[in-house]
Order: structure tokens, then C-alpha cells, then sequence
């Protein structure tokens, strides 16, 4: 067996940044408490509330390693896994910081269970944008839900061998 798995610094969940929304309190960490994969026991928890006239609880980004390259009618596919106590709805979109808007069309994924379950969406974008950063709007339905997610993939549709971003050869 082994002695469990170290937990980094609960804190620290570079690359991912986290925006609480209308005034929300902000509860995001490193958990290992669940995990999809046992290779992977780490997993991205989050607390995601819900307000009256508020359309979203907390806002995560992820800028890639060194921003997400699109161009205009690029697919990309997001993949993700996530277990949740109560449902909540998931929006991802492409986010270009130099132009401050989204640059991919609209998505809404439910997240619905208690067990660990996996998730797809494409995104298409409709402009350009040299360094796009993943970002992830989580509102619930209810009072309240802790959600968990792990296995992230942001992968462009023009991926060379379906896993090499094209621009970079």
C-alpha cells in the first residue's frame, strides 16, 4: 500500500485562477479526498453558490502554458471530468484579455451527480486571439454545491496528430 499521496499546498492551484461573482464567498482549493483517476489523486474542489440576479457563482480560468492560440472558425474540444453534491451549470468559452470578451460560440454543460462522470464540449471561436485563456463560469441551482474536476483537456481541432498544437510547428 504505501503512504497517501502528498497534497500540495491547498492554496496553490496554478495555472487556474478564481473569481468569485456579485460579492459570493470564494471556496476553491486542492482536494484529495475524491479523484477520478488514481494516478491523479489531486483534484480542483470548488464551492459554487448561488444568488438571486446573479447569472454565475464563481469564474475559473486556466491561460494554458503559454496562452491558447485561435483563429477565426477553429474548433476547439474541452474535456473534463467532475462529481458535484448538488447540479450546477458549467459555461465554458474562450476568453481573449486583449480584446475583453469571448471569442468562442456560447456552451452550457450540466454537471448533475455525485459520481465522478466525464464531460465534452467544442468551441468554436469566432475571431482571433494570440493568447486566449480557458474560462469556466459555475453557477448552481440552489443553495449551494461543492463540485470537483480533473482531467482538463483543451485541444484544437487542428491538432497535429491530435495532440500537437498546429502553431507551434
Amino acid at each position: 500500500a504505501g503512504p497517501p499521496p502528498c497534497l500540495p499546498d491547498h492554496d496553490d492551484f496554478r495555472p487556474w485562477s478564481a473569481e468569485a461573482l456579485c460579492g459570493l464567498p470564494l471556496a476553491v482549493s486542492l482536494d484529495n479526498s475524491t479523484h477520478p483517476f488514481p494516478t491523479n489523486p489531486v483534484a480542483l474542489r470548488v464551492g459554487v453558490m448561488r444568488k438571486a440576479g446573479c447569472e454565475g457563482g464563481v469564474v475559473l480560468r486556466n491561460p494554458g502554458f503559454w496562452g491558447i492560440a485561435a483563429r477565426p472558425s477553429l474548433t476547439f474540444r474541452l474535456e473534463f471530468w467532475a462529481s458535484t453534491t448538488a447540479p450546477i451549470a458549467v459555461s465554458p468559452t474562450l476568453w481573449c484579455p486583449a480584446l475583453g470578451r469571448s471569442i468562442t460560440t456560447a456552451a452550457t454543460l450540466s454537471v448533475v451527480g455525485p459520481g465522478w462522470a466525464p464531460h465534452a464540449v467544442s468551441l468554436r471561436a469566432r475571431e482571433g486571439c494570440d493568447a486566449a485563456v480557458l474560462s469556466l463560469t459555475l453557477a448552481g441551482s440552489g443553495g449551494g454545491a461543492v463540485t470537483h474536476f480533473d482531467g482538463f483537456s483543451l485541444m484544437p481541432g487542428d491538432a497535429v496528430a491530435g495532440i500537437f498544437r498546429r502553431d507551434v510547428f
